[in-house]
C-alpha cells in the first residue's frame, strides 16, 4: 500500500470511466476455460450483497487488509481528529453488531499504515506529521517500539528492502526532497534529494528487486529514481522521467510479460501510465526512453493503487481508489487484454484502498479509508470471482421515492421511482433479481411519495404520487396495464387533496376493495382521504389532530387496521369506525417525527410501531424508537437506538426468517443504510448491524422478494449519485 499526501483535488468528482468496456457484474468473471474455483470459503459470507460500513471515531486516512496468518488485522486503519491506530480482529459476515475495533493512539495526521516485516508478527510502521518523525507500533501490545525524529514534515512513506540485505526498512520522502531510510534500532540514512525536483514529494515506492526507490514530485511533476551508483555506495538521485501531471501513487504490476515488473504510476485526469513496458530490466528499465509508455483509464481522479489477481487467472489487475466515490478494477495486459472490470461507488470520500483474501477462498477482498463519512467499508468476494456488492442503476436526476410491486404480472416486483430534478416517474422492470429502466415519462411539479396498489380492482396495480398544483398538494394518478406500462392522468384531471401534503398512504379503510387515499397534511391540520377510484368530483374527508401528523403507516391489531400518524411529539392512532376515522389514542414520544413504519418487532403476531425521530427535522443523528402495547392496551416504548445523519425513511419486514420484523433506515448524510435486527431478547434484542453502503444520498427505501428466492431484498433511490440500489442475497 503506497501512503500518498493527498491534496486538495481529491474533493473533486470527476467523469466517469473513458474506456468503453463492460462492467462485469458478481460471478461474471471465471476461470480459464469455466474450470471451477479449487478453494472453500473458511468465513461465511454475509447475508447481504452490500458494501459493509464500519465507524471510526475519527476521520480514516490509511487502510490495510491482510492475511489472518499473519497475527495482525485482518483490518488496521489509521484515523485523525482523533489520531488513532484501529484493528479489527473479526469482521461482519453474516448478520452481526458491527465489531468494535480495538484502538491505539497515535499522533494525529500520521501517514501510514505500512507493515513492517520482522519478528514474530509484523508491526506497523507509521510517519508523523504533527511532530515530524516516524514510529513503529507493536500490534499486540499497542506500544510503540521505535521513534525517531524528522527535520522535515514526512510527505511519503513505504516499506521495502532498498539495501538488498533482505531485512526491511522504513522508507520516507520528507518535504525538503530527501529520502530517509531507517531500520528502527539499527540504521537511519538520509539521502539528499535533486533540486530540480522540488519538495513535494507525493509517492515513494522501493522496488521489489531492490534495485532502487521511486519518489513522485508533485512540482516537477515528474519520478526521480534514487539508486546506487556502485556496490557498497549509498542512494543517490538518478534516473527522471517528466510525467506532465501530479503522480499521486505506484505500484509494480506485470503486464507485458518479460521477467521484471512494470510501474504503474496513478495521474492526475482519472488516468494510470505504466512504465517500462517491452524493456527487460530493474527499476532503471522504468525510465528507459526505450520502454513503450502504457495508459489506462480508470473511472476516477486514482489517488491509491494496488495490484492483485482479481480473477483466478494468475495475472495481476490493477485496482484503484479514485477520488470522490469510486474505485475501478481492470487488467492491465498487452494485446487487447485490457477493460475495466469493475467501476463502482468506494464511499464518502475515499482517501485510501487495500485488497487482500482474509478469509481463505482463494478471493481478494477490498477495503476503503471513507473519510467523511467517519467509515471504513468492506467489500467481501463473491463465488465464482466477483464482489458482494450493492447492484446500482441510473434512472434520472436525483431519484426521491421509490416504491416495488409486481408491475407485469410475473410475480418479482418492478419499481417506480419518482425522480424530484426533472419531475418525472421512471418505470423500471425486474431483470433476473436486478432493476432496469423501462420508461420515463412526466409527473408534474414537485412530485413525490410514489405508492403502488390496484386502485382501479381490475387486478393490476396503479400509481399514485403528490405533485404541486395550484392550489396546493395534488393526487396523481397513472393506470397500471398489467404489462409494466403506467399511463399517467394530467393534471387539470387531479385532485387538490390538502396544502402541503407530507406523506400518502393508501389503505381500503372500509373493505369495499377500492382502495383510499390517506395524506399528511400539517398545513391543513390533520389528515386527509379520498377514493380515487371515484375520479377527482370524489368527496374529500378530513380529520383535524394535534399536534398534526407529518407520517403516515398501517397497523394490523387484533381489532382491526389502525392508521399510526406520526407528529412532533406524539403518534395518533385513527380506526375507521364504518363512517369515518377517528382517533382513538395518542403515544407521547417527545421526539419531532421524521418517519414511522409498523411491524411485528416482538414476534407475538400483532404489529408494533418503529418511529424515526429526533430534536428537529435538519441535519442531525436520528433515533430508532420501538413501542410494543401491553396486556393492559397501553403502548409502551420498549427501546430506542442511535441512527445515521440526516436520515429520511424508514422500511419494515423480516429480513433474517425468524419472524420478527427488522428495520432498514435512509441515513442521507451518512451515504448508508442503516440496518437494524430485531432479535430475541436472549440473542440481544434490537441490534444495530453493520450499516449497508448504497449510493450517496439515500432518500427512500423499500423491501420485496426482488430475486425469487423467498427472502426480502432491499432497494433505495439515492439522491445525490443520480441511482437507485438493490441489495439481494
Amino acid at each position: 500500500m503506497s501512503s500518498t499526501l493527498r491534496i486538495s483535488l481529491l474533493y473533486c468528482l470527476l467523469t466517469a470511466c473513458a474506456k468503453e468496456a463492460p462492467v462485469v457484474q458478481e460471478g461474471a468473471l471465471s476461470t480459464p476455460g469455466g474450470a471451477p474455483l479449487d478453494t472453500q470459503r473458511t468465513v461465511a459470507a454475509p447475508a447481504l450483497k452490500a458494501r459493509l460500513e464500519l465507524p471510526c471515531s475519527g476521520k480514516p486516512d490509511g487502510v490495510l487488509l491482510l492475511d489472518p496468518a499473519l497475527g495482525v488485522g485482518p483490518l488496521v486503519a489509521v484515523t485523525h481528529d482523533p489520531g488513532e491506530l484501529l484493528f479489527w480482529e473479526e469482521l461482519p459476515t453474516s448478520w452481526s453488531l458491527s465489531p468494535e475495533p480495538r484502538k491505539v493512539a497515535i499522533p494525529d495526521w500520521c501517514l501510514g499504515p505500512a507493515l513492517l516485516p520482522g519478528g514474530v508478527v509484523p508491526a506497523i510502521a507509521l510517519a508523523d506529521r504533527s511532530e515530524p518523525g516516524l514510529l513503529v507500533i507493536d500490534p499486540r501490545s499497542g506500544e510503540r517500539t521505535a521513534r525517531i525524529s524528522l527535520d522535515h514534515r514526512p510527505r511519503a512513506l513505504s516499506v521495502g528492502d532498498p539495501d538488498a540485505d533482505r531485512v526491511s526498512e522504513v522508507v520516507c520522502a520528507d518535504a525538503s526532497g530527501a529520502l530517509i531510510v531507517w531500520r528502527p534500532g539499527e540504521l537511519t540514512e538520509r539521502f539528499e534529494g535533486d533540486p530540480e525536483d522540488g519538495l513535494l514529494p507525493t509517492c515513494v515506492l522501493t522496488a521489489s528487486d531492490s534495485s532502487g526507490v521511486v519518489v513522485g514530485q508533485q512540482s516537477s511533476r515528474s519520478l526521480r529514481l534514487f539508486r546506487s551508483q556502485a556496490p557498497g555506495e549509498g542512494l543517490s538521485p538518478s534516473e527522471s522521467i517528466e510525467l506532465g501531471e501530479i503522480p499521486r501513487a505506484l505500484v509494480e504490476i506485470e503486464v507485458d510479460g518479460d521477467p521484471g515488473a512494470e510501474l504503474a504510476v496513478a495521474m492526475g485526469d482519472h488516468s494510470v501510465r505504466i512504465l517500462g513496458v517491452g524493456v527487460e530490466g530493474d527499476a532503471r528499465s522504468w525510465f528507459s526512453l526505450e520502454a513503450e509508455v502504457l495508459t489506462v483509464r480508470v473511472g476516477r481522479l486514482p489517488i491509491d493503487l494496488e495490484a492483485i489477481d482479481f480473477d483466478g487467472d494468475g495475472k495481476e489487475e490493477l485496482f484503484t481508489t479514485g477520488a470522490g466515490d469510486s474505485y475501478t478494477i481492470l487488467s492491465a495486459g498487452l494485446g487487447g487484454e485490457r477493460g475495466v472490470r469493475f467501476d463502482e461507488y468506494a464511499g464518502q470520500l475515499p482517501w485510501d484502498g487495500a485488497a487482500c483474501d482474509i478469509d481463505g477462498d482463494g478471493r481478494p477482498e477490498l477495503a476503503f479509508a471513507n473519510q467523511a463519512a467517519r467509515r471504513v467499508s468492506v467489500v467481501w468476494s463473491a463465488e465464482p470471482y466477483g464482489l458482494r456488492q450493492a447492484r446500482r442503476v441510473e434512472g434520472g436526476p436525483m431519484p426521491h421515492s421509490i416504491a416495488l410491486g409486481d408491475l407485469t404480472g410475473d410475480g418479482l416486483p418492478d419499481s417506480v421511482a419518482m425522480h424530484s430534478l426533472d419531475d418525472h416517474f421512471v418505470v423500471l422492470r425486474n431483470q433476473d433479481g436486478g432493476l432496469e429502466v423501462s420508461t420515463r415519462a412526466p409527473a408534474g411539479s414537485g412530485s413525490r411519495l410514489v405508492r403502488l396498489s390496484d386502485l382501479e380492482g381490475d387486478g393490476d396495480l396503479d400509481a399514485a404520487w403528490i405533485s404541486r398544483g395550484p392550489e396546493g398538494s395534488l393526487l396523481r394518478l397513472a393506470a397500471g396495464d398489467g404489462a409494466g406500462g403506467l399511463t399517467a392522468v394530467g393534471e387539470e384531471s387531479s385532485k387538490t387533496v390538502g396544502r402541503d401534503i407530507t406523506d400518502l398512504l393508501l389503505e381500503d379503510l372500509d373493505g369495499d376493495g377500492s382502495p383510499e387515499a390517506l395524506v399528511a397534511d400539517p398545513a391543513g391540520g390533520g389528515i386527509a382521504w379520498t377514493t380515487p377510484a371515484l375520479g377527482p368530483n370524489a368527496p374529500l374527508n378530513e380529520l383535524k389532530l394535534s399536534p398534526t401528523p407529518h407520517h403516515l403507516t398501517t397497523l394490523s391489531l387484533p381489532e382491526g387496521r389502525v392508521i399510526a400518524c406520526a407528529g412532533d411529539g406524539v403518534i395518533h392512532l385513527v380506526q375507521w369506525t364504518g363512517e369515518s376515522l377517528e382517533l382513538i389514542t395518542s403515544i407521547q414520544t417527545g421526539l419531532v417525527a421524521i418517519d414511522v413504519a409498523g411491524g411485528d418487532f416482538d414476534g407475538d403476531g400483532v404489529d408494533d410501531i418503529s418511529l424515526l425521530g429526533g430534536e428537529g427535522r435538519a441535519d442531525g443523528i436520528a433515533e430508532l424508537l420501538l413501542f410494543v402495547r401491553d396486556r393492559a392496551g397501553s403502548w409502551n416504548e420498549l427501546v430506542r437506538s442511535k441512527g445515521g445523519q440526516r436520515m429520511h425513511r424508514l422500511a419494515t419486514g423480516d429480513l433474517n426468517g425468524d419472524g420478527r420484523s427488522d428495520v432498514v433506515g435512509t441515513a442521507q448524510n451518512s451515504h448508508y443504510l442503516v440496518l437494524w435486527l430485531c432479535l430475541s431478547a436472549e440473542e440481544g434484542g434490537l441490534t444495530r448491524c453493520a450499516d449497508i453502503g448504497v449510493g450517496t444520498g439515500p432518500l427512500d427505501v423499500a423491501l420485496a422478494d426482488l430475486d425469487g428466492d423467498g427472502t426480502l431484498d432491499i432497494a433505495s433511490a439515492n439522491g445525490f449519485s443520480n441511482d437507485l440500489s438493490t441489495v439481494t442475497r
